[in-house]
């Protein structure tokens, strides 16, 4: 039996007769082989395969699958191939939020969290922030994501990635800003921070979280 997966799914595994011995091939393409078959016999291999980030909800993947013998001939070759279609359901709702703490009169720490609201996991995550208007960065307590280094002081946008999140995981990153000397006395502080994913969002009315915080620059 051989079996090309097709563009959009990576193989993960292969079992036939409940073994992991027949099955060959390397990649997407896949073999499985037995010595003899009996009159009246009939087995089971299964393929396991996942579906690659990014594919848009409602796809259709359809999978062919062909059988032969190099020894015994076959009379009816009409029966030999099969094919399986999928509609692919890969979503997830991601809500962003955040919350300001000042830590002293002109440095302010910003809490993002990142809710995935499901219904599947969310991959291939970006967050960014911008450095609020007056203010310039000084720090980042990443957790679990992997953020691109801004020099303290410096002003632009930091972004952060995250592989991925599970259907009702949550994960934060917290941003520490600090209000320039430059800025009036008293300043309204805008923060928009902006979540998305490589996974189809159905719901991107979430995915922006903006706060005000008035604040002296003095």
């Amino acid at each position: 039996m051989t079996d090309d997966l097709p563009d959009g799914l990576t193989f993960l595994t292969c079992q036939a007769g409940g073994l992991p011995d027949f099955c060959g091939g390397t990649g997407n393409s896949r073999t499985v082989e037995y010595d003899r078959m009996t009159p009246g016999l009939s087995t089971l291999a299964t393929i396991t395969a996942s579906v690659d980030a990014g594919i848009p909800d409602g796809t259709v993947i359809t999978k062919t699958a062909t059988v032969g013998s190099g020894s015994a001939l076959d009379p009816v070759t009409g029966n030999n191939t099969s094919s399986a279609s999928i509609v692919i359901r890969n979503r997830a709702d991601l809500l962003l939020s955040q919350k300001v703490k000042k830590l002293s009169q002109r440095r302010l720490a910003y809490t993002l969290t990142v809710r995935n609201n499901g219904p599947y996991e969310a991959r291939q995550i970006v967050l960014n922030n911008p450095m609020p208007n007056g203010t310039h960065f000084l720090a980042v307590e990443s957790g679990d994501w992997t953020c691109t280094a801004l020099p303290p002081g410096s002003v632009g946008t930091l972004a952060c990635t995250l592989p991925s999140l599970p259907s009702s995981g949550t994960t934060t990153a917290t941003l520490t800003f600090e209000v320039k000397a430059t800025a009036p006395e008293s300043v309204d502080i805008v923060s928009i921070a902006t979540v998305s994913a490589a996974t189809h969002d159905p719901n991107l009315a979430n995915n922006t979280a903006t706060l005000v915080i008035r604040v002296s620059g003095k």
